[in-house]
């Protein structure tokens, strides 16, 4: 727990705190939209930060790529 307050901390400041939120309040949202109970909610919630974070991820390793061949 210790770890997410610090993390969210230092994301506030680096990303703003309207980001921050929406990628805190996301995952958490839409498991509700598509779920009826709280044990899917949960597992629907996780899968949709992992899934995103790794999307996240390689999105900015080929933007990288592209501004490096670019620039």
């Amino acid at each position: 727990m210790t770890l997410v307050s610090v993390t969210s901390v230092v994301s506030f400041d680096i990303v703003g705190a309207t980001l921050m939120i929406s990628f805190m309040v996301g995952p958490a949202t839409t498991a509700y939209m598509i779920s009826k109970n709280l044990k899917t909610m949960l597992v629907y919630s996780s899968l949709i930060g992992v899934i995103s974070s790794i999307i996240g991820y390689h999105l900015l390793s080929i933007v990288k790529k592209i501004i490096r061949t670019v620039g």
